[in-house]
């Protein structure tokens, strides 16, 4: 009688797993599907309510017909055609592509088909569909942001830039034209015109780092790469003093192309708020197994320590800076892309110490 009822009880068991399974199939906020393939035109001999509610049709409508009664015109044939080779290799897939409703809207469906096996063949196959157009419409907008985005970054590096450079050049050249009471307006002009060469630099530097979106880390020449810079800066500062101290390690760190960038912001930040007579900025390397820290230290004003922070956000600017509020962002950006960090910390001087940390390539 014990081992009647033990019977029972696992039967019982077992059908409430079994209808609780059915019940979660059915209830799913995605469309299930269910094909016999080893049947002529692989029809569907189950379709649970999330496909009604995806697709429009009612269950009747759908068993016994192909999933394909979906595409429409502009249903790509691509990933249609993944779909049949990985059923005839008897493969999982997923795929996304356009169908349409019954009332005929389009919508971007993400398909997952997975074979079904079991003892002899795998005759079966199980569907998952998820209505994705809200996601592809998305990605469609940043595409379409991304190229506006790239057109203004030609145009700030080729027509702006050049257009500006020739102003300079030509105002320059009025210097021994202009009379005594001309001169302020002329070097407001020259002010000006500078002020926005810097301005377009920001602007492909911000550009550079908004359209690097899944740029892959590389190794990078550390020494050439700052000592580059180094160089770039004094040539646009005559009067800097830009001393290395010690040797720069000829070591590779883990960075991109836009590694100069965050060299050059660091550096053009550290004399454009220098109000010294005589700008200096010293600058050493080191490295361990593990990561290479870059310091640099200038005799200007210094940084509160209660600003330390605030001023690697985007915008953020001292109350008597003409800059743009987008250097030390960019350089904290970079920095945090490559799996590295900047921090000011206490120096040996009343200046601003900024320490840049890069893992080794």
């Amino acid at each position: 009688m014990s081992t009647d009822t033990s019977l029972f009880e696992s039967l019982k068991r077992r059908a409430n797993e079994f209808t609780l399974k059915n019940r979660a199939l059915d209830v799913a906020p995605i469309g299930i599907t269910i094909a016999d393939i080893s049947q002529p035109d692989e029809p569907l001999i189950y379709v649970n309510e999330g496909f009604v509610e995806l697709t429009g049709y009612a269950k009747e409508e759908a068993l016994g017909t192909n999933c394909r009664f979906l595409q429409g015109e502009d249903t790509d044939d691509e990933p249609v055609a993944r779909m049949r080779e990985a059923i005839s290799n008897r493969e999982s897939v997923s795929v996304e592509l356009k169908n349409y409703r019954k009332d005929g809207t389009p919508f971007w469906n993400q398909v997952t088909l997975a074979p079904i096996p079991d003892e002899r063949e795998v005759t079966y196959y199980v569907g998952f569909q998820q209505d994705i157009t809200k996601r592809k419409q998305f990605e469609e907008e940043l595409k379409e942001q991304r190229d506006t985005l790239e057109t203004l970054n030609a145009m700030v590096r080729h027509d702006i830039r050049n257009d500006l450079q020739l102003t300079l050049s030509s105002l320059e050249l009025l210097g021994s034209h202009v009379e005594p009471q001309g001169e302020d307006h002329l070097a407001t002009a020259l002010e000006s015109t500078e002020q926005a060469i810097q301005l377009t630099v920001a602007a492909r530097d911000i550009a550079d780092v908004l359209l690097r979106d899944g740029a892959e880390r590389h190794a990078v020449a550390l020494e050439s790469t700052l000592v580059g810079e180094i160089e770039s800066i004094r040539k646009e500062y005559p009067n800097l003093t830009v001393t290395i101290d010690g040797t720069i390690p000829r070591i590779e760190v883990q960075a991109d192309k836009m590694l100069q960038s965050l060299f050059r912001n660091l550096l053009t930040n550290a004399v454009t708020h220098n109000d010294s007579d005589n700008p200096t900025i010293t600058v050493s390397a080191t490295a361990d197994d593990h990561e290479a820290r870059i310091r640099l230290s200038d005799n200007g004003p210094g940084i509160p320590k209660d600003e330390r922070e605030s001023v690697f956000e985007k915008g953020k600017k001292g109350e008597q800076s003409d800059g743009t509020g987008i250097g030390l962002y960019l350089v904290n950006r970079l920095a945090e892309s490559y799996g590295g960090s900047v921090e000011i910390v206490d120096g040996d001087s009343e200046g601003a110490t900024f320490v840049v940390t890069l893992p080794l390539a």
